[in-house]
């Protein structure tokens, strides 16, 4: 049980760190595309 419940947690902040790294992405390419803007 115990293994099960740090497995548990483990997954909880793998996803929240993949949650992070996909904004943070998401972010980038906003910006990236706003600056294209900005120079049209």
């Amino acid at each position: 049980m115990k293994a099960f419940h740090l497995l548990l947690l483990d997954g909880s902040l793998f996803f929240q760190e993949c949650i992070l790294i996909f904004g943070l992405i998401l972010l980038l390419m906003i910006d990236s595309s706003s600056n294209k803007n900005d120079i049209l």
